[in-house]
């Protein structure tokens, strides 16, 4: 028997576990807090398990049965969505859908640099891009829900290959009065080598 579990709780489950607290996750849904209460209530209910551990203070953990779900609960949301577009190519003649994780960090540049993807064997081809942090799009490569990812420090995995595809800045953000604001030390051209140096000594002499 096919569980009996709609799009919106799965939407409730996961914005409840990102944000672990009742309020803000009802606000992010556009529902009221006893609604959202009444979801993921109706939910464990139905299927006797706990989701998520409450106490008198309204603090919310999950539980180990609700963190197998959550990840489960996005697989099946990507899925939806996957079935959704495909479809959509289909009936508007595309040849075939190129789907590619992105870090929100990801130099937009490069997001430019996937739309101007042509392929002779694919001339209708159709990019998507996917929003996702780090280990999400990792898991989505695993997984097949997406075909390739852009992130900035992939992990060491054996079970993907990870190709450098372009230098990504990394800045260090200080208060315009601090020390090392304006401290330049030398360092090999364009890689911010002194600048950084220069960072972690101010840092050493206890000067901030």
């Amino acid at each position: 028997m096919f569980p009996s579990v709609e799009i919106r709780h799965l939407l409730a489950v996961i914005a409840l576990a990102e944000e672990l607290n009742f309020r803000r996750a009802a606000d992010r849904l556009h529902i009221t807090q006893p609604a959202l209460s009444k979801q993921i209530t109706d939910l464990e209910a139905e299927h006797r398990f706990h989701l998520f551990i409450r106490n008198k203070r309204r603090i919310v953990e999950l539980t180990d049965a609700g963190r197998v779900f959550v990840q489960e609960a996005r697989s099946a949301l990507s899925h939806t969505e996957r079935a959704v577009h495909l479809a959509r190519a289909a009936h508007d003649g595309s040849d075939s859908i190129l789907t590619i994780g992105r870090s929100p960090y990801a130099d937009h540049d490069w997001v430019s640099a996937m739309f101007a993807i042509r392929l002779p064997l694919y001339p209708r081809l159709e990019i998507r891009l996917k929003t996702q942090f780090v280990m999400e799009s990792v898991h989505s490569v695993l997984v097949g829900e997406v075909n390739l990812a852009l992130v900035t420090a992939p992990p060491e995995d054996t079970q993907i290959t990870a190709v450098p595809f372009a230098p990504a800045p990394l800045y260090a953000v200080l208060p315009e009065n601090h020390l090392a604001a304006h401290k330049e030390q030398p360092g090999s051209p364009g890689s911010g080598q002194g600048r950084v140096d220069s960072v972690s000594e101010t840092f050493r002499s206890d000067s901030f």
